[in-house]
């Protein structure tokens, strides 16, 4: 059985990004959230609400259609996000570290061995489209969530977190054991 919960985030701060290259609306945002393989009544889904704005078409970041958007702070989501996706792809580890935080880069130094930064390369060169469906603000965290698809690959979505400060996007693993980013958000990203 999958516990019916309301979950309200006020607390939380969940603010989303605005940009007027594409319409979006600022609403309470509601996704159903059902246990794989449950067929029950959707009374007893999870619903994970909260405050935001969702880009309806999604902004695209890489691809066909991809352009800057009007808003400030869209332009600087787009940003972070073509940066990621040129680091990784380009399989230069220098880069790669560029785009996390000063404490996090021993780690990301340590994994990054040979064939893991290949294998991370292949992936990201295989993107051939990148859109950008939800910006969320979590206390001093903004989590991107996107659909990467290619002709190599199935679409998908992914979250990716970074800390903002001054402006500067960096990209941390600070949330790696936080339910709301683990469980709830990624389920979130499956319900679009």
């Amino acid at each position: 059985m999958f516990l019916q919960a309301t979950l309200r985030l006020g607390a939380l701060a969940l603010a989303l990004a605005a940009g007027a290259a594409s319409a979006q609306s600022t609403e309470a945002i509601t996704a159903h959230l059902r246990a794989p393989n449950y067929t029950g009544p959707a009374e007893r889904d999870a619903l994970l609400t909260f405050q935001g704005t969702r880009y309806n078409p999604p902004l695209v970041i890489s691809g066909a259609g991809g352009g800057d958007p009007a808003s400030m702070q869209a332009r600087a989501d787009v940003k972070a996000l073509r940066a990621l996706i040129e680091a990784n792809a380009s399989g230069d580890v220098n880069k790669i570290l560029d785009l996390w935080t000063l404490k996090e880069r021993p780690e990301i130094q340590r994994r990054a061995d040979p064939e893991s930064v290949s294998k991370n390369a292949s992936y990201y060169r295989k993107v051939e489209k990148t859109e950008l469906f939800t910006a969320a603000m979590y206390g001093d965290y903004r989590l991107l969530v996107v659909r990467h698809s290619g002709q190599a690959m199935s679409p998908h979505f992914r979250v990716y977190p970074y800390i903002v400060r001054n402006g500067d996007y960096q990209m941390t693993n600070d949330l790696s054991d936080d339910p709301f980013y683990v469980y709830l958000l990624n389920a979130y990203a499956k319900s679009l």
